[in-house]
């Protein structure tokens, strides 16, 4: 495990204008049928349709009253197997990927989760993001079963931090915990250098680890104008921490969003990566 020493709270340095938001998915699944699958079927359904794509049997994916951050439904994600993982995404551009922009270099994919309380078990839940083509995951943020905080970096190449997946430690070298019962924004921010490379690093609750990223590059031609961001995944899997429970372990996901701002890329000013904040509300 590697040592994270710096969080810092963002700022509003400068205002950014609604205007230079382009707003690629947003959902708080208010229009679903209660019990419905997200993209009108579970995964284990084996289809899922636009503008929703998804892979993996070890979980549905249904909209619930059970749990809702802001207004009365959330995603909640069940998982069915012991092992393995599942995937849902929202298509972006229609499934084409976000390419570089130099008017908008910075890609912030967010979500708040929520773990409920009772056993602890070695299921994850969180995002998953993805480049294209042998690019594959360039970045992931999620809440073990336990409330650990994990994440994935790719070894530090051009940037700070571990490679694979690691536990985030505090200062004092004990694992980040966030509280179950309650919801906790999760954040991905990829923040295009060029049109060949980009900088990833994470967000919880409002709240950059300013001492962790790591530089990613897409495979394809830039010249073809190849995405390095192709989509932002809630993700469910396994690991082996010791603990069971994975075969019935559950999470709700709420107010699912991809939005791509110019710089400078403040969260506050476009008010994303905040909903975690607000007072929190739990239905029953």
């Amino acid at each position: 495990m590697k040592r994270l020493l710096l969080l810092s709270v963002l700022t509003s340095a400068a205002a950014v204008s609604h205007a230079q938001v382009t707003t690629l998915f947003n959902e708080g699944f208010e229009s679903y049928l209660t019990g419905s699958a997200a993209a009108g079927q579970t995964i284990t359904g084996g289809t899922i349709s636009a503008p929703w794509s998804g892979v993996g049997a070890a979980a549905t994916f249904t909209t619930s009253t059970e749990q809702a951050n802001l207004g009365s439904k959330s995603l909640k994600i069940q998982r069915t197997a012991a092992a393995g993982a599942a995937w849902l995404w929202g298509d972006l551009n229609g499934g084409a990927g976000v390419p570089y922009n130099p008017l908008q270099k910075t890609i912030f994919g967010t979500a708040d989760f929520f773990i409920p309380t009772g056993p602890n078990t070695n299921a994850f839940f969180g995002m998953d993001t993805y480049g294209d083509g042998a690019n594959s995951r360039i970045g992931t943020i999620g809440i073990l079963g336990d409330g650990r905080l994990v994440a994935y970096g790719n070894g530090g190449a051009g940037g700070t931090g571990p490679g694979g997946f690691f536990v985030f430690n505090d200062a004092g070298g004990l694992p980040v915990t966030l509280p179950k019962g309650q919801w906790n924004n999760l954040t991905t921010k990829v923040e295009y250098s060029s049109a060949t490379s980009a900088v990833v690093s994470y967000l919880v609750n409002g709240v950059e680890f300013t001492g962790f990223s790591f530089i990613v590059s897409p495979t394809g031609n830039p010249a073809t104008a190849d995405p390095l961001v192709t989509d932002f995944d809630i993700f469910t899997t396994t690991f082996n921490t010791g603990l069971g429970g994975g075969a019935s372990a559950s999470a709700y996901v709420d107010n699912y969003k991809v939005v791509a701002i110019p710089e400078p890329a403040t969260l506050l000013a476009i008010g994303i990566g905040l909903t975690g904040l607000l007072a929190r509300r739990k239905k029953s």
